[in-house]
């Protein structure tokens, strides 16, 4: 009652003071009313009604989800072809490991933010207080013959690589002369290195990480004719191949990850090589001598990624003279005889094809 006698006071006590300016207020009232009018009629005139504006928020487009389209076959450019597309026997470069990557799938592989993870390894960690990796291959994993991959695919493989005079160049420094590798059950296969490591699992993102069968690496080291006939387990296999023509796959429906996710029928492979573009962009390299012990060549296809010497420096039989990276493995390449670098042929960063002239050494009384 208090609230309601003290609202009644204000509303008389405001009457009042506004009494003294009723011809004022009139004539405001009256500007205000014309005013309004004016802006009212012609609102009437360009809307036809006078109402209230409102405001709404644009509909939503509906945007039609596009149709993944399956099919077809792909036809994929090459500036060159590989020797053969055999991971255990064959070097690859860019165009082997193209191909290589339809048909095989690696053990280990990265993830978009760059970190490893298996892949056909179920798991990959080191044994504690040795310096052993333990990689475990998943089961039930087919190749395109039909057969399962077993730890005795990953040791063929393993000893394979250390055969081969090029591939060895990126394995063999790491692991001792014996017990190099070793079979722990159906699917496990123990890495026994010379020192600690955390770069194997590394390694196995690379070639070194494709496992044809162990069937397929004893029939291709008898006939090398098949490596250009390579088995894997990846989502294509090989339907033919005419080596510098063309590499057809297929998709393979027995893809241990299943066949939704590869969306075409097949992959041609066509190595088209344009002389006069070769000839004028990449650097042709003298040829390293085989009889020459001063003359030190590429060992593989690879980066020069680091220079130890320089010409005139003097050196020592076995002392480091250039570091090369290949198949994700570095190899530093020793003096094969003691005097003096005469030439420096390469820099940090050169791309060199196998045999390529990298230095030549000299007597120092030659120099």
């Amino acid at each position: 009652m208090r609230l309601l006698a003290l609202l009644l006071a204000f509303v008389v006590f405001a009457a009042a003071c506004g009494g003294d300016d009723d011809s004022s207020a009139d004539a405001t009232s009256d500007s205000e009313s014309d005013s309004a009018t004016t802006v009212a009629d012609d609102a009437a005139e360009d809307d036809g009604d006078s109402v209230a504006p409102t405001i709404t928020e644009p509909a939503e487009e509906e945007v039609p989800e596009e149709e993944i389209q399956r099919g077809g076959t792909l036809r994929v450019a090459m500036e060159a072809d590989g020797d053969g597309i055999n991971p255990v026997a064959n070097n690859f470069a860019n165009a082997a490991y193209l191909m290589g990557q339809s048909i095989f799938d690696p053990l280990i592989a990265y993830d978009a933010d760059g970190e490893w993870f298996p892949f056909l390894a179920e798991s990959a960690s080191p044994v504690d207080g040795t310096n052993s990796w333990q990689i475990r291959v998943r089961e039930g994993i087919t190749y395109h013959d039909g057969s399962e991959m077993t730890a005795d695919d990953m040791i063929a493989a393993f000893e394979a690589q250390l055969e081969d005079p090029i591939i060895s160049l990126a394995v063999a420094p790491s692991f001792p002369a014996e017990n190099r590798v070793e079979r722990i059950d159906d699917y496990t296969v123990q890495y026994n290195l010379l020192r600690q490591s955390a770069h194997v699992p590394i390694a196995l993102t690379s070639q070194l990480g494709m496992i044809p069968p162990a069937s397929y690496i004893a029939a291709a080291a008898e006939d090398p004719s098949m490596d250009q006939m390579p088995v894997g387990q990846g989502p294509f296999k090989l339907v033919s191949r005419a080596q510098d023509d063309r590499t057809v796959v297929e998709r393979f429906d027995g893809y241990w990850q299943g066949t939704d996710n590869i969306y075409l029928d097949g992959i041609e492979f066509l190595p088209i090589t344009d002389t006069a573009f070769v000839q004028g962009n990449v650097v042709r390299r003298e040829k390293a001598a085989d009889d020459d012990p001063g003359s030190i060549g590429a060992p593989t296809p690879g980066v020069v990624v680091g220079l130890k010497v320089k010409a005139g420096d003097v050196v020592q039989e076995g002392d480091p003279l250039l570091v090369i990276s290949a198949m994700k493995m570095e190899t530093v390449l020793p003096a094969t005889r003691s005097g003096v670098v005469d030439r420096m042929l390469v820099n940090a960063g050169d791309q060199v094809d196998g045999s390529d002239l990298l230095l030549t050494i000299t007597d120092g009384d030659k120099a």
